[in-house]
Order: C-alpha cells, then sequence, then structure tokens
C-alpha cells in the first residue's frame, strides 16, 4: 500500500496509444484516490476495489506464478468447499441450454438457485428455467410442478424479496400455461390491490388487464403478450381503465432519472447479439467502448454521440467484430461519469 504523496500506479503505456489498464478488486488502503493513478497514456480501471472487508481477507490457499528474473508473483485467494462457482454453472447452464439440453440445464440453474441464494445469477436462473419449459414444448402437467416449485420459492424467506416477488411472477406464468387465467387474474388483482401505485402494482395492474382483456383465447403456446392480438380500440380501453383505477401510472413509467447509470447488459452470458442500458440526468455527450481482458478496444458501440436525459438501448453485435468466447467488458463514459461493466460472450 502506497502512503502520503505516494501514486498507487506510476508509469507510461509502453505500446504508445491510449488504451484501458484494468486492476480490479485490488486493496487500496481504503477508498481510492483518482489522482494516485499515474499513467500516460492510458487509462486505469479500478472499480469495483476491494473494501478490506473480513470476507475479502479470507483465504486458504496459494498459487505461485513465475514473473521472470527469477522472481514469483505469490496470490493468495479462498477455494470453497465446491469448486464450482455459481458464475461456471450458469455459464454451464447457458451452454446446455443453447445446445437444446433443457432439462439439464434446468438441473443446474436449479442448484444454483438453492445452493447461491446471495448470488446475482440467482434471479436470472428462475427467469431461465421458465424459458427452458417454454422451449422445450412441455406440457400442462410440467407446468403445474413448475407452479409448485415457484410458489415454494415464493414463500422462503431465505430468499431476498426481489428473489421472492420474481417467483411469484413466474408461478402466475405457470398458471397462465396451464390455461388457469381466471385464477392468474385473480393473483394479479391480489398483488394490485396490496401493492396500489407501487411499480410492483402497476406490473400486476398491466398485466391483469392484458389478461383480462384475452380471457378467451388460448394462452397455452409463446408468451401472454405475444398470444393476446389485440385492437387498437381493445388497447385505448384497457389504457383508460389503467388511468382510472391509477392515475399515477403514468406520471411513474414516465420518470426521468436523475443520476447517471450503467446497467448489466441482457441477455448476459450472450451470443451473438446483447443490450446495453444507460440512464443520463441532463443532456450529455456519450462515448460506449467495448474491450477484451487485455484492456483492448474491441468495439466502438457510441463515439461522442449526444443524447437528451432519459434511459437509452444500445444493442452490441458480436458478430460483426470476429469475437471469440470469453469475457469482456465495456464503459460508459460522459465528462461527469464513467463506469465499467464485464460481460460474457459464449459460442
Amino acid at each position: 500500500m502506497m502512503t502520503n504523496n505516494d501514486y498507487y500506479i506510476s508509469g507510461t503505456n509502453p505500446s504508445g496509444g491510449n488504451r484501458e489498464f484494468y486492476v480490479l478488486q485490488n486493496y487500496w488502503g481504503g477508498t481510492p484516490d483518482s489522482n494516485k493513478f499515474n499513467v500516460a497514456n492510458a487509462d486505469v480501471i479500478y472499480i469495483p476495489y476491494d473494501n478490506n472487508s473480513s470476507s475479502a481477507r479470507e483465504t486458504n490457499s496459494d498459487d505461485k506464478f513465475d514473473i521472470g528474473f527469477g522472481l514469483y508473483d505469490t496470490v493468495f485467494y479462498y477455494e470453497p468447499d465446491n469448486p464450482n462457482s455459481a458464475q461456471d454453472l450458469y455459464l454451464e447452464a447457458y451452454q446446455k441450454e443453447y445446445a437444446g439440453e433443457y432439462s439439464q440445464a434446468i438441473d443446474i440453474y436449479k442448484e444454483i438457485v438453492e445452493e447461491y441464494k446471495d448470488s446475482s445469477y440467482t434471479s436470472s436462473c428462475m427467469s431461465r428455467i421458465f424459458s427452458c419449459f417454454e422451449k422445450n414444448n412441455s406440457a400442462q402437467s410440467d407446468y403445474s410442478s413448475l407452479e409448485n416449485y415457484y410458489c415454494n420459492i415464493s414463500n422462503d424467506t431465505s430468499y431476498t424479496e426481489i428473489q421472492r416477488n420474481i417467483a411469484e411472477e413466474f408461478m402466475i406464468k405457470s398458471k397462465v400455461k396451464q390455461n388457469n387465467i381466471e385464477e392468474a387474474i385473480s393473483d394479479y388483482n391480489a398483488i394490485y390491490t396490496q401493492n396500489i401505485s407501487t411499480p410492483k402494482g402497476i406490473h400486476a395492474l398491466i398485466n391483469k388487464e392484458i389478461l383480462s382483456a384475452g380471457a378467451g383465447d388460448n394462452m397455452l403456446t409463446g408468451s401472454v403478450f405475444e398470444n393476446i392480438e389485440l385492437s387498437q380500440n381493445a388497447i385505448n380501453t384497457i389504457l383508460s381503465k389503467l388511468v382510472r383505477k391509477d392515475k399515477n401510472i403514468f406520471r411513474d413509467l414516465s420518470m426521468k432519472p436523475n443520476g447517471y447509470s450503467l446497467s448489466q447488459n441482457f441477455p448476459n452470458p450472450f451470443n451473438p447479439s446483447t443490450v446495453i442500458r444507460f440512464a443520463l440526468p441532463h443532456e450529455s455527450i456519450v462515448s460506449i467502448k467495448v474491450f477484451d481482458v487485455t484492456g483492448k478496444t474491441v468495439a466502438v458501440l457510441v463515439s461522442n454521440r449526444k443524447y437528451s436525459q432519459g434511459y437509452f438501448d444500445v444493442t452490441f453485435n458480436s458478430a460483426g467484430y470476429n469475437l471469440t468466447s470469453g469475457i469482456y467488458f465495456y464503459k460508459l463514459e460522459t465528462s461527469e461519469f464513467k463506469e465499467v461493466k464485464r460481460m460474457v460472450l459464449i459460442k
């Protein structure tokens, strides 16, 4: 750790051109001071960083790496009892799903949901399980067991509130797949009445009204939205009902962001395309670039483009860049904000 006026990192990029240097998950003696990264012709990316928590300090294994000149770099790390991390399992499951091996993918997704409740992958796994059932053209009886699966999660307080809400949503979708439309409508109505003028309540109200409009249709295949074909008059009727029942709905849906943010790309992992969403609190000049693990720029998605205040989506199609499977980073940059996130390409 450097002290006083010393730099954390000081030097010059030997390649000459400007590029990214990634020093993620390092400990800098507290909250890092951006002025102490002094590397010419390079942009040092140090967030996220190690916050010196007890979990970050826990180790039980180490490896030595030859760095030349008779010197070795010793890396200490924590090796869990189960060497398969949630990320490793997620990648394995996604590959099986992509290959059409849906049953095997479902088993691995369920393992993550049950064994890695604190993982950021858990919520995504719940969604992918339902997607695998759809892709596998599952029977109504299969959705009955899936409904029970999600119901158990929604009632299990060892999961987070967000995870239980997601499970509740897919439990209702499982009912729709069994053609239990009235029961699904009743569930959405109960959620709405208990959560009026909240995002959860608004979401339930919209689903309830759309299901009610198409209650006579057969919705056993595809998604609810894909199988209900409404005329413009019917859509206007639904919107009118929504406004009468919750006058704040459009105020909430049209809110502008009050800060910068860069969302995780979706889907992730992806092949070949993924969507990157970002928010701007006011008019800004935006750049979005994609880098490989060495810091080399592999794609420029947005180059110094002016955007107004709001939420925006940018699609990254890896097919046009001749990229291999692996981990990549994408960075949003304005004059006031900079953030980097990681994504995984699987071919």
